[in-house]
This record gives structure tokens, sequence and C-alpha cells, in this order.
């Protein structure tokens, strides 16, 4: 096995897992039920994609046919309305799992890369201090990749 497969063997498992519980986390169900998103608490985070624009923003107002929501901090806050006909779905954010998760899928991707990658020296320590080189490595990059992507989303709350 040349030097190029072994460096990329330990990645097959790691992303075909993170595509499986990414199509998980897209397919949950839910109906077109408006009152669901009534009921959220004000200042909720919330996915919205629209016709329009996708946006991550906080519950400001909701009615029977609006929703008005705001970015950013209190200072440089931006205001958004959208109306109910325009809204294709709307999903609750899961950024401390899709973090997590992919921390521990690149640490395990960079353990497993740095093992092999040392497994031709003699010494039991050098594999040791590579695995877990490896394992801080990618286990940094998969946290930042995770925290931005938010491959997890939650339930899906409203779809038209």
């Amino acid at each position: 096995m040349t030097s190029a497969k072994r460096m990329v063997c330990p990645f097959v498992p790691s992303v075909c897992f993170m595509l499986c519980l990414s199509a998980y986390g897209q397919t949950q169900a839910a109906g077109a039920n408006w009152q669901r998103v009534q009921q959220l608490p004000l200042h909720t985070q919330i996915h919205i994609k629209a016709d329009s624009k996708d946006r991550v923003c906080s519950i400001d107002t909701v009615d029977e046919g609006h929703l008005s929501c705001s970015t950013g901090g209190v200072v440089k806050a931006r205001h958004y309305t959208y109306q109910r006909s325009e809204i294709k779905s709307i999903k609750l954010p899961h950024y401390v799992r899709s973090t997590l998760l992919a921390t521990a899928i690149g640490a395990s991707a960079g353990a497993i890369t740095g093992f092999e990658a040392s497994k031709n020296s003699s010494e039991y320590s050098s594999q040791a201090v590579a695995a877990g080189g490896g394992a801080v490595f990618f286990g940094v990059i998969g946290a930042v990749i995770g925290a931005v992507t938010d491959f997890t989303l939650g339930p899906t709350v409203y779809r038209r």
C-alpha cells in the first residue's frame, strides 16, 4: 500500500459517517404548521430558508402572516421581515452538537493518520506522539468546520 493510500484510508469512514449524520439532520419531518413557529420563545435562534435569502437570525415577532427577526448584537442589530409565503423552511440550530461531533471525527481521523504515518518507527513513544499530534491537529480543524457549517441542523419547525 502506498503512503498516499495510507493517509487517505482513515478519512473515508469519517467522511461517510459525517455525510450520514448530515443527511439524518436534514430529513427530520415537519409539517406546514405555522403554530409551531408562533410557539417558539422570542430571541430563539433559527435557520430560515426563504425564496429571497437564507439567514440565521433570532426571532423578534411572529404573527399569522409575517416573521421578523434580527442578527447581530444590541448595537449593530439588523432587522429582517419575512412574509410567511416566502419562507421555505425554518430549522433550529445545533452548533454545539455539530462542533463536538466534528471534533470527535477529526480527532479520530487524526489519531489514526498519525499512528499509521509513524507505523514504521520502532519506538512506541514516537507512534503515540504522532497519534496525539494528529488527533489535536485534525480535532481543531474538525471543531472549526463543525462550528461554521452546523452540519447537524436540528429539527425542522416549519416547512412550506
